[in-house]
């Protein structure tokens, strides 16, 4: 249970991080 909360939190935390970047990668997927 603590790794798949440890796990969840680091994703969260990546993600936190590099909004830029995802949002780079979205509109690359909607632009094709």
């Amino acid at each position: 249970m603590t790794t798949l909360i440890e796990n969840a939190v680091t994703a969260m935390r990546i993600a936190l991080s590099r909004p830029a970047e995802q949002m780079g990668r979205l509109g690359n997927l909607m632009a094709g």
